[in-house]
């Protein structure tokens, strides 16, 4: 007896199929059924961190920023081929009689604030001085 590629090729219905019918089924069931008045609420707690049971050397501590990282992207900003075209500080370096440059400037670009570089950051400063 020849099989047709039809009678060979039969393909067997998706289990996600089944699934999602029973999920939909089920939650018909339950929409048409009145919630009754002695339905438990559930309630969950949150502890905070500062209050965890761990002790405060496993506490996971945020990572001083690399200074050497964040002077090198100061010194690009401050570098002659991006103030080409950087009209931001080019612009604010131009409006200072002396061409000063203020640090919360630097500080607020969004690469700045990615390596977490605050004022703080004393050897990148000094290093500037050099």
């Amino acid at each position: 007896m020849a099989m047709n590629d039809s009678v060979k090729r039969k393909e067997p219905e998706p289990e996600t199929e089944k699934v999602e019918k029973k999920v939909e089924e089920k939650a018909v069931a339950e929409a048409d059924t009145k919630p009754d008045a002695e339905t438990p609420k559930i309630v969950v707690a949150v502890k905070s961190a500062s209050t965890s049971e761990e002790p405060e050397a496993k506490r996971l501590k945020p990572t001083p920023p690399d200074s050497g990282v964040v002077r090198k992207q100061i010194e690009y900003y401050l570098s002659d081929d991006n103030l080409k075209f950087d009209k931001f500080f080019h612009e604010k370096i131009s409006a200072n009689e002396e061409g000063w440059l203020e640090v919360a400037l630097v500080l607020s670009c969004n690469k700045m604030k990615a390596l977490r570089a605050t004022t703080r950051c004393d050897d990148s400063l000094e290093g500037l001085q050099d």
